[in-house]
Parts: C-alpha cells; structure tokens; sequence
C-alpha cells in the first residue's frame, strides 16, 4: 500500500483546512453577506486605485473621490432612468386589463383543444385577476400603510437593514485603504517554505477570477445597454426595465436568458398579439448572445475562465442550492479558483514520483 509524501500530507491539509472555512462561511453567510459584498468591490476597485496610486495621487484621496463618482454616476443613472421606468410601468398597469383579456382569449381554445381544464374555470381565475388590478391602486396604499406599520414595530430589523447598508461602503473604504497590507499578512501565514509555491498559485488564480469578475461586470453593463435598447426597439413593455434586469442577470452565465426571454415573449405577445414581434424578441436575444460570446467574452476575458458550460452550470446550481442569490452570484468565481488550484493539484501529481512509477517513499 503507498505511502503518502510529505507533500501529499499537506495537500490533505490544506483540503480538510479549506473545507473547513468553507464550513463557517455557510453558516455565517447571513451575518458576512455585506462583508462579501464589500470585498468584491475593493477587489474590483482596487486596480485602479493602484494605478491612481503609480501616478503618485494619495491612496486615501483616490478611494474617496473613486467612490464619490460611482455615487455620482449611480445617482445620475437613477435620475435619468427613473421617469422612462416610471412611464413604461403606468403604462402597464393602465393596459393591463387588456393584456388579461388576450391572455384569456389566447388561452381559452388552447384549453378546450387540449381538454387539459375547465375553460369555465379558467375564465374565472383571469377575471379574478382582471378585478385584482382593478382594485390595485387601493391595495397599493393598503399594502404601503401595512408596511409602514410593519416598519415602527419592528425597529430592531429595519436598523439592521439600515446598518448592514452602511457597512458596505464604509468596509469598502479600509479594505481599498488596506489592501496591499492586508495581502501581506495573510501571505506571510503561509509557511516560508511552501511561500514560492504559494505566490504563483495565487497569481494564477487572481489571473483567472480578476478576468472574469471584471470582464462579467462590464458584460453585463453592454447586455443590459443592448437588451435595453432591443427591447425598445421591438417594442416589449417595459422595455428598458426589462432589459436592466436581463442584463444584470447576465453576471451569471446563461441566468440572463432564463430570466428575460419567457417575460419579453408573453408581454410582447399578449400586447401585439402576433408573431412577428415574438420574432423581433428571439432576436434581439440571439444578438444579444452573439455579442456576448462572440464579441465581448473572447475580447474582455479571453479563455482565462478555462470552465466547460456544464461545470458552470453545476456550479450555479450547487451555489443556489446552499448559499441562496448570493451562491449563484459566486458559484463561477469560486468554480474558478477551485479549478486553478485542482490543476495545480494535477500538476503536481504527474511530476510526482507516485504517477512516473518511482519511489514514492
């Protein structure tokens, strides 16, 4: 029976070690959400402020006027999409009975050719939905007196929503501040004789998730820009609301086509009632996709992700499965650095005397 090298005892360790981590940070998710969040954007921000830095501009200066324009741009963002929104959703809600009523009478021969239900029933269900909408204005400002309500009696949750809001960009702030002396200490954890081995893994793995996180980020900032204007264009209800959400969707892998396609298809459908702009929907997607992997994917990340379709989707569901939005928001970054280090694993296990046929003593 082989022996395991001393290298193969601190391989297990560091597995047993990781998993370990790994363990904590499930339970603790809820209380580190924030804290996750704060460390993606001083790990995306921090480029640049080291660039700003090599122009010899204060760090601290540059965190703070860094985040004063992504307050800016986000303020300005919100000022200028806040009206298009607010029309294309008043608009919605005014036609809405209309877009009842073609549902019902698109649904109802399906229904009877089929024989899958009662079209009886079905015409009562759409008319409780048609005088659902006819009442909304009065549930709104029921529903928004409850809230309020809700809101004085349970103080304690609304300060800690409150403060978990603030943590974000004040953690965000000293990492940025910190973060070359923060790399430093946990370096100088690991032991001075594997540090060698160490830097070059880490080196590949910020190679492979600082490519995609940044890449993906700025993807999916072009995919809501082109489903945006696409939507519009076609025609979709609630367009440009619709192609934001698709678009910040498309932070993950193949979530923006499951989120946006099935909506843009019935809203398009139930308001034109006709299939050429259900034609005009499929596509802008099938632009909107080419653009995706055939433009800006291979020019902004290249093939440094290094994942097959099926491992990211499995990544994607196990991350749901376990840790929620914020495990599907993960589940590539952590796919890909588990990825860059099993092929460091492999390498060194076909340098190893065990795989050549050598003594393994």
């Amino acid at each position: 029976m082989p022996v395991l090298t001393r290298k193969g005892r601190e391989g297990i360790s560091w597995i047993l070690g990781g998993t370990v981590v790994v363990a904590l940070l499930y339970v603790a998710r809820g209380i580190l959400a924030p804290f996750f969040v704060s460390f993606l954007l001083a790990y995306l921000l921090d480029p640049v402020i080291g660039h700003l830095a090599s122009r010899r501009v204060p760090r601290t200066a540059s965190i703070v006027a860094l985040m004063v324009a992504m307050l800016l741009i986000i303020g300005a963002a919100v000022v200028l999409l806040y009206p298009i929104v607010s029309e294309q959703g008043r608009h919605l809600i005014e036609n809405m009975p209309l877009y009842v009523a073609a549902l019902q009478k698109w649904l109802t021969p399906i229904v009877e050719r089929l024989g899958i239900g009662n079209p009886k029933s079905l015409q009562e269900f759409l008319d409780q939905v048609f005088s659902r909408f006819g009442s909304l204005p009065l549930e709104v400002l029921s529903q928004s007196t409850r809230f309020g309500f809700q809101a004085l009696t349970s103080l304690v949750g609304f300060t800690l929503f409150l403060v978990d809001l603030l943590i974000i960009p004040v953690a965000t702030f000293y990492l940025l501040r910190d973060w070359d002396q923060i790399k430093e200490k946990v370096f100088r954890l690991i032991p001075v004789r594997q540090r060698s081995g160490a830097r070059s893994l880490l080196r590949k793995i910020d190679a492979a998730l600082g490519a995609f996180i940044r890449g993906q980020v700025l993807i999916a900032f072009l995919q809501a820009v082109s489903y945006s204007v696409g939507f519009t264009f076609v025609g979709v209800p609630m367009g440009v609301l619709l192609g934001i959400v698709t678009g910040i969707a498309s932070l993950v892998p193949y979530l923006g086509l499951v989120v946006g396609l099935l909506p843009a298809l019935i809203l398009s459908y139930i308001h034109f009632g006709d299939f050429s702009h259900l034609l005009g929907v499929l596509l802008v997607f099938a632009a909107a996709l080419f653009l995706e992997n055939g433009v800006y994917a291979p020019r902004i990340m290249g093939e440094k992700i290094g994942l097959h379709p099926v491992v990211i989707l499995i990544a994607i569901v196990i991350g749901g499965k376990l840790f929620g939005f914020l495990g599907i928001l993960f589940a590539i970054p952590g796919a890909a650095v588990i990825n860059v280090v099993l092929q460091e694993m492999l390498e060194h296990y076909r340098r190893s005397l065990y795989y050549s046929g050598g003594d393994s003593q």
